[in-house]
């Protein structure tokens, strides 16, 4: 039984049954939204007003109640302290709890009728979330208050879009709409050659090359060659294991069948050929015909020739392997080779994979975006050689226990409401004992090198206009995912406010370690950099735990050599968090899902790294290590042993 959500859902229901549904001919209108462009460097440029005979698609999002309390929800059932701990959600139960009232539906559907758009021009989705209809320019702009005029962006020359720069509705109509499509919430653009890439991974950059080996496909090498221990040249399962105290390795064990590991995967994937060179020099514990199970999502495949491989997924995989076999590895390979790997312009990410894990997502309505913004993300069928010929994959496949994603962007390259509709739907996917993990880069405060028009990939100072202000990156900014580094990716969030799970954290940091750099506070991506503040102190912080990302045994073409990464450091956290999901599922209870609330409630299950520092934007030393959680590497690395006798006393 959800207390918390009983008690929601039953003050939605008296709210329903006492509210009137009468809509006034002569209402009041006001200012519902007004455009304001948060991100740097958006500016977008008012081109024609739209001719009169034009027709708009007309998408009005509808408030779903609730949502202003999802993380108490989430902390209801994550909390260690709560006493519904692990008591999770289906997803029709999630559904449900977020769904707008028919009060709210009637209400909006009266107001248009009442406004002269007929009854069978407007259509409601299937769950609820929005009313649509088509009306040409006159009726809109009447029935909003507004001007539509297209407009154009002005670092992307023929790229349009339609728009106004404010829109009103009927003071008693506002409480039931989110928002409104064509409206003041623009698209980005698609821009030109973007990094949404895998976290950078590191080949033989360190080190000298390994022992001599033959070379070529064929290549076959004793595992005696490189020992499986630790050193500073090499780390392997062996090793791994006992860094983080996991128990040995157990090809025999008995895993869950509904536990398999999740591992997200675009543009790149794995070859067999490859992957059974591991297996016979470094994993013969393995049979040597294992691959991976395949989740295709519109398109996306695996495994692809040695040729066309790609190392990172053979990272994510073979870490993976090497910690939880026997249990499976189930990669989702996303987009078809268009969207994924030629599209220089693509800017979209993770709507597509949510999409195919939650139906109810390819209509989901918040922030003004339904759906998926169809100028950054793919879209399907795609008409091109080659491409996914079927319709856009709702609710395909059911969502793993543990997702392990190594890509990001950067938080200000997309828009502040596509960033916060999925930051809901991870809240969603916390709901039901699922646990997201996302690595944070190798490049420190700063993004990738060569973003927002700088070296260094850093935002720029209002006052000075150096390249300075730190630059965190999306879906780390995410207070319902698991954030890992190698070891140096780290920020606070200009959109998401610090979740109080890790208030005391932060907080003890910064009054005992304080760095003196200039700051600010702010929340949705404004004022970024304001009084020449270098990173927003009230910001959502990551990263919160850390593992090793160099260096480990690859294979690449037939060729021995060694990668690192945080691609090897995000599939260590996620391993580790699905053995500890086995045992809890063998002891008949749920999965650890959404674990921030019970890591930061518990410093002492983590190995603490209290020296170095890492890098960006001008710093060389941005932040330091430090006792306890710190910006670098969180609140240090995973204890399997001490996490494990936590989370098994827990209900």
């Amino acid at each position: 039984m959800h207390t918390f959500a009983t008690v929601l859902v039953a003050g939605l229901a008296l709210l329903e049954s006492s509210a009137a549904l009468s809509i006034p001919r002569d209402a009041k209108y006001v200012v519902h939204e007004k455009r304001e462009d948060h991100h740097a460097g958006v500016n977008l440029a008012k081109r024609s007003q739209i001719g009169s005979g034009s027709l708009l698609p007309i998408r009005i999002g509808l408030t779903q109640p609730g949502l202003e309390h999802g993380y108490d929800l989430v902390m209801d059932v994550a909390h260690p302290d709560s006493k519904n701990y692990g008591k999770h959600y289906s997803a029709e139960e999630v559904n449900r709890l977020f769904a707008p009232t028919a009060e709210t539906v009637q209400a909006v559907r009266n107001w248009l009728i009442d406004s002269g758009i007929a009854e069978h021009r407007i259509k409601v989705s299937d769950n609820k979330g929005w009313l649509a209809f088509d009306a040409e320019i006159h009726e809109a702009e009447e029935l909003f208050r507004t001007q539509y005029f297209q407009q154009e962006h002005s670092k992307h020359a023929n790229k349009y879009s339609v728009g106004c720069d404010q829109y009103s509705l009927p003071e008693h109509i506002t409480p039931h709409i989110d928002y409104v499509t064509p409206g003041v919430k623009h698209g980005v653009y698609k821009r030109a050659q973007t990094e949404l890439t895998k976290r950078e991974i590191i080949s033989n950059a360190i080190a000298p090359p390994p022992p001599p080996t033959p070379e070529g496909p064929e290549i076959d090498i004793d595992v005696k060659v490189v020992p499986l221990n630790c050193s500073s040249y090499v780390v392997d399962g062996d090793c791994i294991r006992g860094l983080y105290n996991l128990p040995a390795q157990n090809s025999a064990r008995k895993v869950n069948s509904n536990n398999a590991l999740g591992i997200y995967e675009s543009g790149e994937n794995y070859d067999k050929a490859d992957l059974k060179l591991w297996i016979k020099n470094f994993a013969p514990y393995i049979p040597l015909n294992t691959i991976p199970e395949l989740s295709s999502v519109d398109g996306g495949e695996g495994p692809v020739p040695q040729a066309d491989a790609g190392v990172e997924a053979l990272l994510d995989i073979t870490i993976a392997y090497e910690l939880i076999y026997p249990q499976v590895v189930n990669v989702f390979s996303v987009d078809d080779t268009y969207y994924s790997t030629e599209d220089p312009n693509d800017v979209g990410f993770m709507d597509t994979f949510l999409d195919a894990i939650d139906g109810s997502f390819c209509t989901y309505s918040a922030f003004g975006q339904t759906g998926n913004n169809n100028t950054i993300d793919p879209v399907y069928p795609d008409p091109r050689a080659g491409g996914y010929k079927g319709p856009l994959m709702c609710g395909e496949y059911t969502p793993p226990n543990v997702i392990s994603v190594s890509y990001t962007e950067g938080e200000q390259l997309l828009p502040v409401n596509y960033v916060e509709r999925q930051c809901n739907e991870w809240m969603k996917l916390a709901l039901q004992g699922v646990t997201t993990v996302f690595a944070s880069g190798d490049h420190g405060v700063s993004f990738y090198p060569g973003q927002y028009n700088n070296t260094d990939g850093c935002l720029t100072n209002p006052v000075d206009g150096s390249p300075t202000v730190f630059s965190p990156s999306s879906w780390n900014d995410c207070p319902y995912i698991l954030t890992i580094p190698y070891t140096s990716g780290s920020g606070f969030s200009n959109v998401f406010a610090r979740p109080t799970y890790q208030d005391n954290a932060v907080t003890t940091y910064f009054k005992t370690y304080d760095p003196g750099y200039p700051h600010y506070s702010t929340t949705k991506g404004k004022n970024i950099a304001a009084n020449g503040g270098l990173y927003n102190r009230n910001g959502r912080a990551y990263p919160d735990v850390a593992a090793n990302g160099a260096w480990t045994h690859m294979y690449a073409n037939g060729t021995l050599i060694r990668e690192g990464g945080t691609s090897m450091a995000a599939p260590i956290v996620a391993s580790i968090i699905n053995l500890l999901n086995e045992e809890r599922l063998a002891a008949g209870k749920s999965t650890v899902g959404f674990v921030n609330p019970t890591f930061y409630a518990n410093p002492q299950a983590f190995n603490d790294i209290i020296t170095g520092s890492n890098q960006g934007c001008g710093k060389v030393n941005a932040f330091y290590c430090a006792p306890g959680w710190d910006p670098v590497t969180g609140l240090g690395t995973l204890n399997y042993g001490k996490l494990k006798q936590i989370f098994m006393q827990m209900p």
